[in-house]
Parts: structure tokens; sequence; C-alpha cells
């Protein structure tokens, strides 16, 4: 539990260095120079965040960046959802279910694993849902979550290609006159069957 608790705590401030110690040895040691894949890759390991890709989106009053499973990286169930809110850890389920929700959509799959830093301005959540704070609720949960969704779509769709596949190609038949072009319509171009 203290090393869960380490660790989120340390991948809140990625611009400071941590380093947990137990029974004379290190558990982790994070390099505080800001880089959010550095300290991630201290704290989750290197096979982890070697299957997750860097994504970053803002629309105002949201902003958001962090890491987020690679589509060839999902998994049945993910493992790992981390929330840091204006700075700190946070569990919120409705920004969990609005990523799920996308993965599904594209993918067909859930499971992403995910650290998103996520800024919003206090007034649009509510921090007193848990004893401890550590669970928060979106306020204006319809447009926050569209927004998030929004962002994750584009920022997934610009590094990886969704491709249709491709209608094949019909020959032209030949016919007795050469110079005889057929006519196409491309708002209402049909493909016959041969």
């Amino acid at each position: 539990a203290v090393t869960d608790i380490a660790g989120k705590i340390a991948l809140s401030r990625t611009d400071i260095a941590f380093e947990l110690n137990c029974n004379s040895k290190t558990v982790f040691s994070t390099p505080g120079d800001g880089i959010i894949k550095n300290t991630c890759a201290c704290i989750m390991g290197r096979g982890t965040v070697s299957g997750m890709m860097e994504i970053q989106f803002s629309d105002s009053p949201l902003y958001v960046k962090g890491l987020i499973s690679s589509p060839a990286f999902l998994k049945e169930k993910s493992s790992r959802q981390i929330t840091i809110l204006n700075g700190r850890y946070v569990e919120c389920e409705q920004i969990s279910k609005a990523v799920e929700t996308v993965y599904n959509e594209l993918y067909g799959r859930r499971g992403a694993d995910f650290i998103l830093f996520v800024t919003l301005p206090f007034e649009m959540t509510d921090v007193n849902i848990h004893p401890a704070k550590t669970s928060i609720r979106l306020l204006n949960e319809s447009l926050i979550t569209m927004l998030i969704k929004q962002g994750l779509r584009n920022s997934l769709r610009e590094q990886f290609v969704i491709k249709q596949p491709a209608l094949p190609e019909k020959p032209i038949r030949e016919t007795p006159d050469s110079n005889y072009q057929p006519l196409v319509f491309e708002a209402a171009k049909e493909y016959l069957p041969d």
C-alpha cells in the first residue's frame, strides 16, 4: 500500500525526484526531470511504458496530457488507470469510463491503461465525495467527458490511421468503338457485378 501511494505521489510530481527504500533496497527512484515517460518507467516499468503513447490536447476549459495504451497493446482488463487532476492523484470513474468508451468505439476493445494529467477549473469538480478527498466527481459531467472523448479520438486518429477496406476496381470493358468512354458521375457511382 505504501509503494502504491508513494508511486502515485511521484507520478503526480514528475518535476521532483523521489526515492523509496524498503529493507535497504531501492523500490523505485525517479529522475525528477519533469518528463512523464521517464517517471512512469521508474514506477510502472519500462515494459508497460513501451506499450503506451503520449497524448496532449486541450479544449477550454480542459487540458489533458499523459500516456495511454497504444491500440496494439490493449489487454483484456486495464491494470493501471491513474488520473492526476490539477496536480493531485484522484480517482474519477467518469474519466475512466470516457476512455473505455472511446477505445471500445474505435477498436472494439477496452482495457486501456493510462496516466492522464487533467487540468480543470476547481469549481467544475466536487472533491467532497470521499473523506480522504481521493475520489472526485465532475460537476459538468456531460461537457467534460464529451471534450475528453473528442480529444482522445482525435489523438488516436492522428497517430493510428484506421484503414477502411478498399473497394475492388472494376475493369473497363472493351467496346468495338475505341473512342467510347463511359460517363462516370462521382455522386452516383455504382459498382455493378460482373
